[in-house]
């Protein structure tokens, strides 16, 4: 069976829910997913016309099912692997289909399919190309910029324990960077507690992550300077240059990095409000690239649950939604004590994603508290209203 109708262009209407398709999976994991496909016929070819929407509603059938296994954020961040990987054959994820009815409108020729989209088959594949499965939440960010304008002694930062308001506009710009790319960012109002020098290592990056519970600190230094000057003295063109990495807090280890450097004739804000969104539109790409690699691969946890004694009904209950979330796979009891209880799973993200999800769910006749995270372990009480 040969699918040829361009599946790239289905991908936005379904992100949208501009179209409603039904499926339903079976056994095997495969889904039967229902396709519509479009396509404009003509009375001396009505042959070619019909087989274009067939197969137009054949890879919509397999879009559907690639949307259910990504997020939209995997999909815009990761295109270019879900191209290569799936988009580029879908007549491979397809076992059979048969078509449930069709429909003329003038020269517009509409048909419906049942597709057996093989997903065990789209996962494997993603998964060897290092695109992201499940929903995992995007880590929180701590952004760490140092700035030295022309002229300034010592750069400006806000995590050296002090409480006046400071302008930094590459800290600024690659925050907004960030954010704009769906990371979210950890609150900076506070002050940091103890005093830090303008660069940091690695153990002084983890530490303030770790006061501020974000998962991947930032850190940099951006700096401009005037290339030359003038005969009266006056300062000629500046050169801006905005270096940044991001480090993962569990492990110290670096995942993304940029450096970009911009000289001309503009000002020095211009200058530095260039560079640093260059920087951190490339910093973003990478830490996307980097993290959803780490998260698709998933990991063990451990979830040990206190006050499930005498309140059973409500711990089943936690289990339940617990194992909803998504990203999650395969929970398991392992342990089962008078008043605790210990559950592992499988997740595609790490522990402080994961107690951010539970934290956020609304339970029925009971809240949770999360009262502790470690990379392998997360440690929650059910409390009864």
């Amino acid at each position: 069976m040969k699918l040829r109708a361009p599946l790239l262009f289905i991908v936005p209407a379904l992100l949208l829910g501009a179209v409603a398709l039904a499926h339903a999976q079976s056994d095997t994991g495969d889904q039967a997913v229902l396709g519509v496909g479009t396509s404009k016929v003509q009375a001396a070819d009505m042959t070619a016309g019909r087989e274009a929407a067939l197969q137009a509603a054949l890879n919509m059938a397999v879009a559907r099912a690639l949307t259910d296994l990504v997020s939209p954020e995997t999909m815009a961040g990761q295109f270019q692997e879900i191209n290569q990987t799936i988009l580029s054959h879908p007549d491979q994820f397809v076992r059979d289909y048969k078509v449930l009815t069709d429909a003329t409108a003038g020269d517009t020729y509409r048909v419906v399919v049942q597709a057996t989209v093989l997903v065990g088959r789209l996962k494997e594949s993603l998964k060897r190309s290092g695109v992201r499965l499940g929903r995992a939440a995007y880590p929180r960010v701590l952004v760490c910029v140092a700035e030295r304008r022309g002229g300034a002694v010592a750069p400006v930062y806000w995590w050296r324990g002090r409480t006046e308001v400071i302008e930094n506009i590459s800290q600024t710009v690659v925050s907004q960077a960030l954010s704009e790319a769906g990371f979210p960012l950890a609150e900076t109002s506070a002050v940091a507690a103890g005093t830090y020098p303008p660069e940091l290592n690695t153990a002084e990056a983890a530490a303030l992550g770790s006061q501020f519970q974000a998962e991947v600190v930032v850190t940099g230094m951006a700096a401009v300077d005037a290339i030359e000057s003038t005969p009266g003295g006056a300062a000629g063109p500046f050169k801006a240059t905005v270096r940044v990495q991001a480090l993962r807090v569990a492990d110290g280890q670096i995942i993304a990095q940029k450096e970009v450097t911009i000289d001309g004739p503009g000002g020095e804000a211009e200058l530095l409000r260039a560079a640093a969104a260059q920087a951190g539109q490339g910093l973003a790409t990478q830490m996307a690239e980097a993290w959803f690699k780490q998260a698709s691969a998933g990991s063990r946890l451990e979830v040990a649950v206190k006050g499930v004694g005498g309140k059973i009904a409500n711990f089943v209950k936690f289990r339940g939604v617990l194992s909803g979330l998504s990203g999650v796979d395969n929970v398991l009891l392992k342990t089962m004590m008078p008043d605790q209880a210990i559950l592992t799973l499988n997740y595609q993200g790490t522990s402080r994603s994961l107690a951010d999800a539970i934290l956020s769910h609304a339970f029925e006749g009971f809240s949770v508290t999360v009262d502790g995270v470690s990379p392998e372990t997360i440690q929650v009480t059910i409390v009864p209203h």
